[in-house]
This record gives structure tokens, C-alpha cells and sequence, in this order.
């Protein structure tokens, strides 16, 4: 286990490297709280000619290089390091951290989400390292780790700190790329991406019960050979940990049978807006809008299906506020003689206006008897033109 305390500093910038690797910049339901967030800049108090250690509440376990530098992250000011400079003798790790110790759960904000601009430049002389993300409790017990390894450039992950998996991503030394790593504590479950690469997937925090608390984030320097350390290192910028509550549960769908031929489905909408969709074949995606607007915060909205054709599935799906359901297609066939048949798919308890005109530039449509929409159906009505041409459109009440 780690012991938290301060090692003397080391006077080690990086400013010392004959060379600048510049690279491009990579660029979540409630307002997430700001938990810890820091840039590095000089106008935030991080002194390039120091240790990152002992800065601005930072701190260290072991030994080995870390501190601040600028020209890697292109436009992004100053990054910090862990690497580099050798440890002392005898050191066979690094660990860089600020403490957080929030307690997601208690504080009702359990969806925490880590963020850092990264990028891991390998060695010059031959000795290839580890890099790795360490995630401890507010007891100090390590909950999971991901890991850099600078020579197969491979990405895994320690689940509580000592079973690796291999994640299947590869990096490339010396690119930069955004970690994002998402926490559940109330499920605890957490998932990391690399940019887009999909690292870990609903991974448990801890599957040996340890505490459910956030104690840091780690940037770690572990060497392959404790007396042969590499001359790499890891530059991290943009460092953030945010926190936020769980988005509510969806709403649950209720049906109750009406008629032989009909049946009404309904939901509580306590928190949001929800569109009715519907399929005939689950094996399918081509789910059908039901053409409802969404349904308003605190009511209880129902919804007939007549003429009901068939098995039919039914789904809720959010939307946005401003949501409008596109028209319904209008459809034309020649019925002889001398007459037309208009038809158009109709949707649950959705009346329609049909409208005829002798003349697209005006705007006087004359109306064709209203139907009301059927879920489902085709609705058919047939109109006796003059010999005139004429136009028919549909418009909603």
C-alpha cells in the first residue's frame, strides 16, 4: 500500500531537455460541481523551476523526476511531468498526486468524471517504463489503475490495484490524447476511454469491498528495472475531476387492454419529456416516432392505439423540449373516374386538416373533411376534383 507523505523535493524542471515535442490538441445529464481542476499556469502559482511536489497542495511518495514544462501541449501554456529525471537509488517508483477525498455518495453527486490532456514520450537510452493512473480510496486502498507500457505501447488495467487486463488500445509514444475516465460509485462501475478507444467498460471500482470514496488520482513513474531507469516520462495538462448526480430513471410504461381491438398505454413524466415509439419486430431498429409532442413535466399522458394491427413493442425515448414530430407524408393515387385517393399514415389520437387548393402561390386552402389519425393505419378519403388542377397538403389543428 502507498503511504501518503512528502519526500524531500527535487530540483529537476524539465526546461533542461535539449528538445521540444510539439503536438496538436485534443479537445456531461445536470450540471456537473467542480471537484479539482488545475492548467499549471505561472498566473496560478506553478513555478517551472520547481517540483510539481509541494506546489499548490501537490505531493509526492518515492522519488524521480516531476515538475513543469511548456512547448508540448501546442498553445496549452504549461504541462506537468512525472519521469525523466532519475530516482535515487535503490527507488523503483514515483507517485504525484493532489488529495481530493470526496465522498461521492455521501455528497449525492456519486458520477465522477476524470479528465487529463496526456501524452507519454518513451526513453532515449534504451529503458522502457510504466506510466499509470492510480485511483485510491479516502483510506489510501488503491481501487483500479491503468496502465502505459512504453515498450509495447499496449493500454491495461489493474482492477484493485493487482489484476491486469489488457484493454486492446494501443498509443503511440509521444502523441497526445484526452484520458476520460467516468465513476459510479453508487453502482461502482467505472469506464476510461483514450480520445475514442474504449479502454474499460463498467469495471467494477472495487470487487474486494473497499470503501467507495475518492481520495486522488495518481501520476505514477514505475520503473521496469529499479536500477536502470528510463529517460522517459509523462506530461499531463488540463487535469479535472468533476462530480455531478445520477440522471433519474427512466419513467416506467404502463398498458392496459381497452377493446378487442384497442389498448392505452400511459407513464408518470415527473422529471422530463419522453416520445412514444413503436416496432413490430424487436429484431428490426426501425422504431416509428409515435407523431405525440413530448410529453410535459408532472402530467400523466395516455395514448390510444385503435385499429391495432398485429404484435406491436413499444418504447420510451427522450427528447428534446422543442421536439416536433415531422408531417406525415401525403400520398395520391387516381381512383377512375375522375376522382383521386389521398392517403397518409396516420398516428394515435393525431387529427389532421386536409387541405385542397387550385393555386400554390395563394394562401387559401380550402379544407376536406378532418379525420383523425390512427396509429398504425392508412387513413383513406376520396376527393372529386374539377377539371382544374389542384394541390393537397395536411395540416395539424
Amino acid at each position: 500500500m502507498r503511504a501518503h507523505h512528502k519526500s524531500a523535493p527535487l530540483a529537476c524542471p524539465l526546461a533542461l531537455l535539449c528538445f521540444l515535442w510539439v503536438v496538436g490538441l485534443s479537445s456531461s445529464f445536470g450540471t456537473p460541481t467542480n471537484i479539482f481542476s488545475t492548467q499549471f499556469e505561472v498566473a496560478k502559482g506553478y513555478n517551472p523551476n520547481l517540483n510539481l511536489s509541494g506546489q499548490n497542495g501537490w505531493t509526492n511518495f518515492g522519488s524521480g523526476g516531476n515538475g513543469l514544462t511548456d512547448g508540448f501541449f501546442n498553445g496549452q501554456g504549461q504541462q506537468a511531468f512525472v519521469g525523466y529525471f532519475p530516482p535515487a537509488p535503490g527507488s523503483s517508483n514515483l507517485f504525484v498526486w493532489h488529495p481530493i477525498n470526496f465522498s461521492p455518495i455521501a455528497a449525492g453527486l456519486p458520477l465522477v468524471t476524470f479528465t487529463t490532456l496526456m501524452s507519454v514520450v518513451g526513453p532515449t537510452n534504451g529503458n522502457y517504463d510504466f506510466f499509470q493512473w492510480h485511483v485510491f480510496n479516502n483510506q489510501t486502498q488503491p481501487l483500479f489503475i491503468i496502465d502505459f507500457d512504453t515498450d509495447t505501447t499496449n493500454v491495461g488495467y489493474f482492477l484493485d490495484g493487482t489484476q491486469y487486463v489488457n484493454s486492446g488500445v494501443q498509443f503511440a509514444l509521444g502523441s497526445t490524447y484526452t484520458l476520460t475516465v467516468t465513476m459510479n460509485f453508487a453502482a461502482n462501475q467505472w469506464s476510461a476511454k483514450l480520445n475514442s478507444s474504449l479502454l474499460a467498460a463498467n469495471q467494477p471500482i472495487t470487487s474486494t469491498g473497499k470503501e467507495l470514496t475518492l481520495g486522488d488520482i495518481d501520476a505514477v513513474w514505475n520503473l521496469y528495472l529499479a536500477n536502470a531507469p528510463g529517460d522517459n516520462f509523462m506530461l499531463f495538462d488540463n487535469y479535472t475531476i468533476t462530480a455531478e448526480a445520477l440522471p433519474p430513471p427512466p419513467p416506467v410504461l404502463y398498458f392496459a387492454k381497452l377493446a378487442a381491438t384497442n389498448a392505452l398505454c400511459y407513464w408518470s413524466t415527473n422529471y422530463s419529456d419522453y416520445h412514444l415509439e413503436y416496432n413490430q419486430n424487436l429484431a428490426t431498429h426501425n422504431w416509428a416516432a409515435s407523431g405525440r409532442t413530448p410529453v410535459v413535466t408532472g402530467t400523466n399522458f395516455v395514448v390510444t392505439n385503435s385499429m391495432f394491427l398485429g404484435k406491436r413493442f413499444y418504447r420510451l425515448s427522450r427528447v428534446p423540449a422543442a421536439y416536433t414530430p415531422p408531417p406525415p407524408v401525403l400520398s395520391i393515387a387516381p381512383v377512375p373516374p375522375g376522382s383521386v385517393r389521398l392517403s397518409w399514415p396516420a398516428d394515435d389520437e393525431l387529427t389532421f386538416k386536409l387541405q385542397s387548393s387550385t393555386n400554390l402561390s395563394t394562401t387559401n386552402w380550402t379544407p376536406v373533411p378532418s379525420v383523425q389519425g390512427v396509429q398504425g393505419a392508412s387513413y383513406v378519403v376520396t376527393d372529386t376534383p374539377t377539371n382544374a388542377a389542384k394541390f393537397y397538403r395536411l395540416a395539424t389543428p
